[in-house]
């Protein structure tokens, strides 16, 4: 089948693109249409056939005075035009942005998945759309990676969790700037640090822009700096034994070349959402109130504390722990560690020290609710348990945390019994003198107490962020809230059956424990 992606995102969200291509170019012809800045990067990936899309001068025509009104116009239809003669079979958006639903609109194919308009009417979404609409806001710890997320909406084949090359022995990489000064960490910081790992014995280098390269003398006159194209970056991220960087396209390209990774996520880096796709990848987070900020939004304090509450001696250790050279790196309170394993299905699992269950289990709980497999006539509860335990060595740990997570579903069922009995109360009362807000308090405060006994899983965001809505229209906010209680139900539902499931498959397993005893 002939394919067409639409990917108008940025440089390192390609770069994280390109398994998910990978994996669907093994039984499809795969076209992607990217952003025509890109065009340099796609040289790195040959496999596929592009199409760009010229954004920059499509803004040009828009804005500036000496150009023609229509010449944006003519410019897109002939766009259009041109990939309406490749005679896509499907087409498919993952973008998931307002320019590329719109865009979906005007292409033709037989097939269309992801968000997108018809007609000039916005698709409702559903599933993992309404996953990604609702989970992945600022603040929100989704349990998916990007890709991932859009990988079930459109229905695209899976991408495997790729790996680290640790027996290298090539160049230290140092990439010491980021595109936003916020997610930046301070250059003395990075000079110390390429000191110390320079003590190690190790070769250290710097990678830079062209333009940064003046600045970048100045202090590390005594390392080798090195600018190099996309081609040449490539070959020496191939060879690399660490590369520690901000949240960069590098980092991206440096998983695809299975080079090692320590990130330094500041500011408005996420790792949830933008952790390197490598299975033993390493990121260190400071734990501030703050962060994340907003995305190419100034720093909104006095002090960048995040690179402030990142010190040297943190990241030097994470080094140490990584290229073998010492004992594993040391816990700082307010530095949060984690590491990239896989998941369900293959997936990146962003794992904290004593929570990769909790995360674990969500992958599985939403896997099983986005695909509607709960709906099936016969569920497979008995394989997605199974999945589970086989993540578990410890059957007494699993156990424990299983009696655990039955305790918070029993509460969890308390308190949607409550807000179902609010909720369509207040639905009665539209219209009267009460207006549908008779219990806006105490659904909050129901609210509230769902959120604290789920901390670290987004089960329940729909919910939460339901209550918070505007009063503008009573209706509409009420009939959100129904809806979200409806999702929070089912999920609460796919848990008991799968908890059930794996309690048995713990029993099973002890058994045959004690007879071959």
């Amino acid at each position: 089948m002939k394919i067409l992606v639409v990917s108008l995102l940025r440089i390192g969200d390609f770069f994280q693109q390109i398994p998910h291509l990978r994996a669907l170019g093994e039984n499809h012809e795969v076209h992607v249409l990217v952003n025509e800045s890109l065009r340099p990067v796609t040289e790195l990936f040959p496999e596929f056939r592009y199409h760009f899309f010229p954004r920059e001068r499509l803004q040009t025509f828009l804005t500036s005075p000496n150009c023609n009104l229509l010449a944006a116009f003519e410019e897109l239809r002939g766009l259009c035009e041109a990939l309406r003669l490749e005679s896509f079979q499907e087409i498919q958006n993952w973008t998931h942005n307002f320019l590329s639903t719109r865009l979906m609109d005007l292409l033709q194919a037989p097939v269309k998945t992801g968000a997108q308009f018809q007609d000039g009417e916005l698709v409702r979404a559903r599933g993992a759309e309404t996953y990604l609409n609702d989970v992945w806001g600022p603040s929100r710890r989704p349990s998916f990676q990007w890709m991932d997320a859009v990988q079930m909406a459109v229905k695209s084949p899976r991408a495997g969790l790729l790996g680290a090359d640790n027996h290298r022995h090539g160049p230290v990489y140092l990439q010491i700037f980021t595109s936003d000064e916020k997610k930046n960490w301070p250059q003395d910081r990075w000079l110390q640090l390429a000191r110390d790992i320079r003590e190690l014995g190790e070769d250290v280098r710097i990678l830079c822009a062209p333009f940064e390269l003046e600045k970048m003398l100045v202090d590390f006159y005594a390392f080798r700096v090195e600018v190099l194209d996309w081609r040449d970056l490539q070959q020496a991220l191939s060879r690399a034994k660490l590369v520690i960087s901000g949240d960069t396209s590098i980092v991206h390209l440096a998983a695809l070349c299975r080079a090692p990774i320590l990130g330094l996520y500041l500011g408005s880096a996420d790792p949830y959402k933008t952790a390197p796709r490598q299975s033993g990848a390493r990121v260190l987070w400071p734990e501030v109130a703050c962060a994340p900020c907003r995305h190419s939004e100034m720093c909104g304090q006095r002090r960048h504390l995040c690179s402030e509450s990142l010190n040297v001696q943190t990241v030097y250790n994470e080094v140490v722990a990584m290229m073998g050279h010492g004992t594993k790196s040391i816990k700082i309170s307010n530095v949060r560690g984690f590491e990239v394993l896989p998941g369900i299905s293959a997936r990146p699992l962003l794992a904290e020290a004593g929570q990769g269950l909790e995360q674990i289990w969500a992958q599985l709980v939403w896997e099983f609710y986005l695909g509607r497999d709960h709906e099936q006539n016969v569920a497979p509860y008995g394989s997605a348990a199974r999945l589970m335990t086989q993540k578990v060595v410890s059957t007494k740990s699993l156990r424990a945390w299983t009696e655990t997570l039955n305790h918070k579903l029993e509460k969890t069922d308390e308190i949607l019994e409550d807000l179902s009995f609010l909720i369509w109360n207040d639905l009665k009362t539209i219209g009267t003198q009460n207006d549908g807000m008779a219990s806006d308090t105490q659904v909050r405060l129901l609210t509230e107490s769902l959120r604290l006994l789920w901390p670290k899983t987004d089960f329940f965001h729909r919910l939460v962020d339901s209550m918070q809505v505007s009063d503008e229209n009573r209706f509409l906010k009420l009939k959100n809230r129904k809806e979200a209680l409806r999702e929070a139900t089912e999920l609460v539902l796919i848990q008991k059956n799968l908890t059930r499931r794996m309690t048995q498959e713990l029993s099973e397993r002890e058994d045959n424990h004690g007879a071959r005893a």
